[in-house]
């Protein structure tokens, strides 16, 4: 009887410890298209609306996945210099925000690249800048999902299977 406890449990840790590895792929996915869809907008609103860069971030702000853009626009409006608001926005959401943590060297630094042009340039070229973005990303997004499909179920597997083997081992 507990030698079969003890095997139940460890195909429970295997199969969390797969289904964990399995999530943080999918979160990561998840994080890209909320950014995605931020940069979006954020198009939309100065092409369209032809709203400051401090009002275009305050509306993104305000959506359910805005978090960072609204710490950009509070600190832009405070300091008036992008770079240094981005900055501080930036290390700030990568410590608060769990979304920011999932995020990779190659996305970070496609944001930091699109920050040096952020309202220093003309609105043509802010376009253009927005649009290279919203390209990466989603070429990213594509690697990350394909990821995702082959590797996600491969770590879900392999915990269930490892946890079956090592719970046969006990018995």
């Amino acid at each position: 009887m507990l030698k079969t406890l003890a095997a139940l449990i460890v195909f429970g840790c295997c199969t969390a410890m797969g289904l964990q590895k399995a999530r943080k792929l999918r979160h990561r996915q998840d994080v890209l298209g909320a950014l995605l869809a931020s940069v979006l907008r954020l198009g939309v609103l100065l092409e369209y609306q032809n709203l400051t860069l401090t009002a275009a971030m305050r509306g993104i702000g305000q959506a359910a996945d805005g978090a960072f853009w609204e710490m950009f626009s509070q600190r832009l409006q405070a300091c008036r210099d992008t770079e240094t608001a981005w900055q501080w926005a930036m290390a700030k959401a990568q410590r608060d925000c769990a979304g920011f943590a999932a995020l990779q060297r190659e996305e970070l630094r496609e944001l930091e690249e699109f920050a040096r042009t952020l309202g220093s340039i003309d609105m043509e070229s802010q376009k253009k800048s927005i649009a290279r973005l919203q390209a990466r990303l989603e070429e990213i997004l594509r690697a990350v999902r394909e990821k995702n499909d082959k590797q996600g179920k491969l770590y879900r597997q392999i915990g269930v299977l490892s946890g079956l083997a090592l719970g046969l081992l006990l018995i």
